[in-house]
C-alpha cells in the first residue's frame, strides 16, 4: 500500500531517494526546501527515475499553516480516489 510523506528541509532529496531504493511505495511526497538548487536536483532525480507519485514542492516552511496542510491532505485523498472531504481529521478511505 502506497503512502503519503511530508518531508521538511528536504535538501537534495536524500529521504525520497532512500524510500525509493528500499522499495517503500508512495503516492504523494510534500517536499519543503528553501534552496532553489536543491529543489532542482530533487525534481531532476524525480523525473529521471520516472517516479509515479506526485511531488508537491514548497519553497519555505513559512508557507505552511493549518489551511495549507489541510489542503495538501485533501489533495492527497482526492488523488488517492477518496471522495469524502473533511475539516480536521483524515477519513479512512
Amino acid at each position: 500500500m502506497a503512502s503519503h510523506y511530508f518531508l521538511s528541509f528536504s535538501g537534495i532529496g536524500g529521504a525520497e531517494v532512500a524510500l525509493h531504493r528500499v522499495g517503500v511505495p508512495y503516492n504523494n511526497i510534500v517536499s519543503v526546501e528553501i534552496s532553489a538548487v536543491n529543489r532542482k536536483i530533487l525534481r531532476s532525480w524525480w523525473e529521471q527515475t520516472n517516479q509515479t507519485g506526485n511531488l508537491i514542492e514548497l519553497e519555505d516552511v513559512q508557507q505552511l499553516g493549518v489551511n495549507k496542510l489541510e489542503h495538501l491532505i485533501q489533495v492527497a485523498m482526492v488523488l488517492e480516489g477518496c471522495t469524502q472531504f473533511f475539516s480536521t481529521t483524515i477519513p479512512n478511505c
